[in-house]
C-alpha cells in the first residue's frame, strides 16, 4: 500500500515538473515565437542562417540553394539584434560576420555553403550597406569601437571597388576585378550611406550622387523604376514590377524626407479592394502578375507605414501578415511564416521579425 502511495505521489511530481517545463518553454518561446522558430529550423550547425528549410541542389530565382547562408540574412538578423536590444546576439552573430563572411580586405562573401566555405567571389552592396551601419550603430549603442572599425573596413572596400564614378554598383566581383554596371535602385538607403559617409567609410561624392539617384528616380503611374545603368545614364523598368522593390525604395526615400503617394495609393486601393497586395504587377496595365502574397512584403510596406505616420494601414497590413504565421504553440513550426509542406524562405521570416520588433 505504502509503495503504490509513493509510485503515485512519483508520478505525480514528474508530471507537475514536466507541465512546468513546457510552460516554461512556451513563455519563452511565446515571447519571441519568430526567433525561436529561425533558431530552430534556420540555423545551420556552425550558427550561419539557413535560406530554406531543407536540403536541396535546385537553385532558387536568386540563385540560392538549400542551406546556403547569405549576407542578406546577417544583416537583417543584426538589425534585429541592435533593435531587440541585445548584445549578447548581436556579438555572436558579429562572430559569424568575422569568422565566416568576411574577408581580410572588407569583401563581405554574398553567400557561404552550410559549413561557412565561400563558392562565391563577389559581394552585395544592398547587404553590405546593412551590415555596415548596423555595426556603427551599435558601436555607438554599446561602446564597441570594434564593431566600428570593422563597419569602416566593409565601407572603404565598397568605395574602392564598387564604385563607378561617383555611384557604388551592385556587385565587385574579386576574382574577375569586374563589377555591375547597375544600380538596382531599391539598394539605395540613404540613412545607411549616412552612417557610413560620417564613420568615415565612403567619401561625401558618392554619399551625395547616390542620394541624389534616389530623389531623382522616375515613375510610371505608381510604380519607379527598377535599375539604373551607370554608364549608359539609364532608367529601367520592369515590365512584371516586384512590389518589394517599390515598397524598399518607398521607405528608403521616406527616410530623407521623400513622399510616394502615387505608390501608397495604389498599394491602399488594392489591399482595400482585394483585402491583399500581390508579389507582383504588371507595369502597363497596373493588374495583379502572380497570385501569391509574401510576408516580407507586408513587412516592408508596415515598415514603411510606420515610418510616415500612416499607423492604421501599418495596423491593418500586420493584421494580414501574421495570417502567415504558425501561432500555435504546440505546431513543431510555431513562430514561423509561410510555412507550406516542411519548408519556408528565411527572407519570409526575418522581415516579418523585424516589423514585429517595431
Amino acid at each position: 500500500m505504502k509503495k503504490t502511495s509513493s509510485m503515485l505521489l512519483l508520478s505525480f511530481l514528474s508530471m507537475i515538473i514536466i507541465i512546468g517545463s513546457v510552460q516554461m518553454y512556451q513563455t519563452n518561446s511565446a515571447k519571441f515565437p519568430t526567433e525561436s522558430f529561425i533558431k530552430k529550423h534556420l540555423m545551420n550547425n556552425n550558427g550561419t542562417l539557413a535560406t530554406y528549410m531543407k536540403e536541396s541542389d535546385d537553385l532558387d530565382s536568386d540563385l540560392v540553394k538549400g542551406r546556403e547562408a547569405l549576407s542578406e540574412s546577417l544583416g537583417l538578423w543584426l538589425q534585429y539584434a541592435l533593435e531587440k536590444g541585445d548584445p549578447t546576439m548581436f556579438q555572436s552573430n558579429y562572430s559569424i560576420l568575422t569568422t565566416y563572411f568576411l574577408k581580410s580586405d572588407g569583401l563581405v562573401y554574398w553567400k557561404l555553403d552550410p559549413d561557412g566555405t565561400s563558392r562565391v567571389t563577389t559581394n552585395a552592396s544592398i547587404d553590405d550597406f546593412r551590415i555596415a551601419s548596423t555595426l556603427i550603430q551599435a558601436a555607438d549603442k554599446w561602446g564597441r569601437e570594434d564593431y566600428r572599425k570593422t563597419a569602416n573596413k566593409i565601407s572603404q572596400y565598397l568605395n574602392k571597388n564598387n564604385r563607378r564614378g561617383q555611384l557604388l554598383v551592385d556587385y565587385y566581383d574579386s576574382a574577375y576585378q569586374s563589377k555591375s554596371a547597375f544600380v538596382t535602385l531599391s539598394y539605395i538607403d540613404p540613412a545607411s550611406l549616412t552612417n557610413m559617409f560620417k564613420n568615415g567609410g565612403i567619401d561625401q561624392t558618392v554619399h551625395r550622387s547616390m542620394t541624389q539617384l534616389l530623389t531623382n528616380i522616375p515613375g510610371k503611374g505608381p510604380f519607379y523604376a527598377k535599375k539604373y545603368h551607370v554608364t549608359k545614364k539609364e532608367f529601367r523598368f520592369d515590365q512584371r514590377v516586384n512590389i518589394i522593390d517599390q515598397m524598399l525604395i518607398a521607405l528608403h526615400r521616406s527616410y530623407i524626407g521623400l513622399p510616394s503617394d502615387e505608390l501608397l495609393a495604389f498599394i491602399k486601393k488594392e489591399f482595400q479592394q482585394h483585402g491583399v497586395i500581390y508579389g507582383r504587377y504588371y507595369l502597363d496595365t497596373k493588374k495583379a502578375a502572380v497570385n501569391y502574397e509574401s510576408p516580407a512584403l507586408y513587412a516592408i510596406a508596415i515598415l514603411y507605414c510606420k515610418e510616415i505616420g500612416e499607423t492604421e494601414f501599418a495596423q491593418a497590413l500586420f493584421n494580414r501578415m501574421i495570417q502567415f504565421r504558425e501561432d500555435n504553440p504546440l505546431n513543431t513550426y510555431y513562430g514561423g511564416y509561410s510555412v507550406y509542406n516542411g519548408d519556408t524562405h528565411i527572407f519570409d521570416n526575418l522581415y516579418p521579425l523585424v516589423a514585429e520588433m517595431k
